[in-house]
Formats: C-alpha cells, sequence, structure tokens
C-alpha cells in the first residue's frame, strides 16, 4: 500500500506549535492520534513502536498521527504561533517539567481540527502511559467526543506511585510546598532536590502528585490499600462512554500499587462506564513490560485489528 510520510506542525488551541509525523495510506480518512506519556522524549524516539504502528495500521487503511504534545522532553520551548518573524518568534517553556494536564484537551483538539481540514472523518486515540490518562481527561470535557475508540496502553497510577517511593511524610509535604510557590505567585519554581520530585517546576508537582487533581485519572492504590485524596475513584475513566482496549503487559512495572498487572485490570473493568464496557475490551500481554519494548509489531497487529472491527 502506498503510504505517504509527513513532517507536520499541530497548531493546538492556544497557539503552541507542536511537530507531528501524519502517515496516511493512499485515499485513508480513518486515523489514529498517538499520544505519548510524560517523561517521555516524544515520538521522534520512539522508532520501533511508531514504524510498527504504521506498518500495521495503515494494512486496515488507517492512518497514524504520532504526535509530540506540549510533554514531550523534559524541558523545551514552543514556539506562539504567529507571534513574530521566522527567528524572532515568543516562546513559552514546555516540556514534562512545566505540563499541566489539563492542557492536553488543547493539544488533541488542534490535532483534531487539522486531521478535519485534511479530509479525515473517523478518528482513534493510542494513549500509552500518561496519554492514556490524557484521553480519559479529554473525553470528561466533552459533550461529544469526535473519537471512536480509545487504546488505552499501560495506564498508571502516578499518585500512588510517587506515594510509595516518597513515602507519606515526604510526598505530602511536597505537595505542600508546591502549594506554597504557586500560592506565592511562583508556579514555575523548580521543586528542590530534597523534595523528591527535582526539577519539576511546582505547578507541574503539584498535577501529578496532588491526588484530588484531574491527573489522578487511574488512583489503583487509592482503591485497594489508601485515600490519599478525597476526588471521586476513577472519575473521569468511569465517564468515557466510547469503547476501549485496554492493554497492560504482563510485567508492567508500574502496576504494582494496584497489586498486579492483573488486579489493574480488574478495577479498570469493574470502574469501567456501562456503555463503553459493552464493546472494551481488555488483555495483558505475555512477557512485556510497561513500554512493550520487544513486543513492538505484536501491539500494533492487537491494536490494528480491534480498531479495524
Amino acid at each position: 500500500m502506498n503510504l505517504t510520510n509527513s513532517l507536520v506542525r499541530i497548531i493546538s488551541e492556544d497557539n503552541l506549535e507542536l511537530p507531528a509525523l501524519l502517515l496516511r495510506p493512499a485515499g485513508s480518512k480513518k486515523v489514529a492520534i498517538f499520544l505519548h506519556g510524560n517523561g517521555d522524549s516524544g515520538v521522534f524516539y520512539k522508532g520501533n513502536l511508531i514504524n510498527a504502528l504504521a506498518e500495521s495500521l495503515s494494512k486496515k487503511g488507517i492512518s497514524l498521527l504520532a504526535l509530540n504534545n506540549r510533554g514531550a522532553r523534559y524541558k523545551k520551548s514552543l514556539i506562539i504561533h504567529g507571534s513574530g518573524m521566522p527567528g524572532q518568534e515568543k516562546k513559552v517553556m514546555s516540556g514534562v517539567h512545566y505540563e499541566l494536564i489539563n492542557d492536553c484537551v488543547l493539544d488533541i483538539d488542534g490535532a483534531v481540527n487539522y486531521l478535519k481540514d485534511k479530509g479525515f472523518e473517523k478518528f482513534y486515540g493510542l494513549g500509552f502511559s500518561t496519554g492514556a490518562n490524557k484521553l480519559c481527561l479529554y473525553e470528561s470535557t466533552k459533550k461529544t467526543s469526535p473519537f471512536s475508540k480509545h487504546i488505552l496502553a499501560g495506564p498508571g497510577d502516578d499518585c500512588g506511585i510517587y506515594y510509595s517511593e516518597l513515602g507519606e511524610k515526604k510526598y505530602f509535604e511536597a505537595i505542600k510546598l508546591a502549594d506554597k510557590y504557586i500560592n506565592n505567585s511562583s508556579p514555575t519554581k523548580i521543586m528542590p532536590k530534597y523534595s523528591g520530585v527535582y526539577s519539576f517546576t511546582a505547578q507541574s508537582a503539584k498535577d501529578i502528585l496532588d491526588p484530588n487533581e484531574p491527573y489522578n485519572i487511574f488512583p489503583y492504590f487509592e482503591a485497594t490499600v489508601k485515600r490519599l485524596g478525597k476526588k471521586k475513584l476513577f472519575k473521569e475513566y468511569s465517564q468515557v462512554e466510547v469503547p476501549l482496549y485496554v492493554i497492560f503487559g504482563e510485567n508492567d512495572e508500574y502496576t504494582h500499587t494496584a497489586g498486579g498487572t492483573q488486579e489493574a485490570i480488574n478495577l479498570l473493568k469493574k470502574f469501567n462506564n456501562p456503555i463503553s464496557a459493552e464493546k472494551s475490551k481488555f488483555t495483558i500481554m505475555n512477557k512485556a513490560d510497561h513500554g512493550f519494548h520487544g513486543h513492538e509489531a505484536e501491539l500494533a497487529n492487537k491494536i490494528s485489528n480491534w480498531l479495524s472491527i
């Protein structure tokens, strides 16, 4: 099949320029939007996975937009679209250490708008790690979703993981310190090394750590061990009404806060929206880790087969 590869520029709803790869089979009107996780370097460093997805999806007539959202890399500057002449544009600091998860809605809408302009009519979400959080958060903000289906690959419990790694005292002290910086009008102040979350900014540390914030989409630890906040468990996830294909690696390093991979699956089945549950699917891939390293082709085939049903 003839496959066109293009490096494209996505304009977020707040006018940030985001790089992306568009891989399109001839005549394709269907497209999957790939969202990487936080802490990733972005799609340009995931050659094995992106290539496997593009090859497998193209055989089903589905295009792939691999989007570097504003959380790509740890620290970077992004151009504000239309803010000046080339070389003189205004820029803002971004990357995972500056990102707020609510802003993913602006990035995803920018991608959807771009793809609609290119003639695409059917949309799928591919959320890997924190990309899964972003798809669920996105859906919870929309009365009508542009997406037909979503893949949630390795959705993780960041609050539970940080609580386990930092310990209760240090965990809540870090949230308190982030709040202090934010309340003192210093949201982009870098958290100190002793906090355990260096070199996140205060705003991003608060976003990731605080169990009451939108980032806390998959609270496995809170559902199985101990409540850390007051937010409704799986609030955003349980609002998703489109069909979901949830995939974990058998050896996912980050499902320990649920008690293991099967226990994480059980929780997600329990809190799955009844409308979504009718057509949702849950899979554990043998011997795969959180990043599905060495299993990219197998994963891509599972994804493309399910999307094409």
